[in-house]
């Protein structure tokens, strides 16, 4: 899957907004990182709460039964140019109607994965490898002005004009899926797309 690059600007104001997914090869994530690092301020989705530590769990074994790596932000931990620009899951939760977090059980994807058999791994392989690759088609049911998205991408924008006090160039890594609110919105805002590229998730 290939996700988008896009470089907006507003006068002397510059937004990146850098289209990401959460399982890719470990070059697709260096290089957009490498790319959101290049501003002076990097604002990054992630719900944040321990409770979701066992989603993160899953994605880490997911990339691992296909070969791939999960996006992670080792090395930004402790780094002040990067924020998290999210909402809390305690308010998050609210708005959900299936709380899908709490019912995943990641053990048991331990116990399947020692019940296949090469054959059936190759299958399972191809299986999450194709939903990958087709995540843009499939992402077109997903109504795009559904409340969760647009409340998280409103928290972006407001977490950008603080920024804009005393930053120039700011990155935002979210999930592909946000980004053609993102830009809808920051058209209102004066901001012109100057630039636009993708980076391939599985190169």
């Amino acid at each position: 899957m290939k996700t988008k690059i896009i470089k907006l600007r507003n006068g002397s104001l510059e937004v990146i907004l850098c289209g990401a997914i959460h399982i890719g090869t470990q070059n697709y994530f260096n290089q957009l990182n490498a790319i959101a690092n290049e501003c002076d301020i990097v604002l990054f989705e992630g719900v944040s709460a321990t409770t979701l530590d066992k989603f993160k769990l899953f994605y880490i074994k997911l990339g691992k039964l296909i070969g791939l790596s999960v996006q992670n932000r080792i090395g930004y931990e402790n780094n002040k140019k990067w924020i998290n620009s999210d909402m809390n899951y305690e308010i998050f939760k609210h708005y959900m109607k299936k709380n899908i977090v709490e019912e995943i059980n990641v053990d048991d994807i331990d116990e399947d994965i020692t019940n296949y058999d090469e054959k059936d791994m190759k299958f399972v392989r191809w299986i999450i490898l194709f939903l990958i690759k087709n995540m843009r088609f499939i992402s077109m049911f997903i109504k795009e002005n559904h409340i969760l998205v647009r409340l998280r991408n409103y928290k972006v924008l407001v977490d950008v004009t603080k920024q804009f006090e005393t930053h120039n160039k700011i990155a935002i890594v979210y999930g592909d899926g946000h980004l053609n609110h993102l830009i809808r919105n920051f058209k209102k805002l004066n901001f012109m797309i100057i630039e636009k590229s993708y980076l391939d998730s599985l190169k």
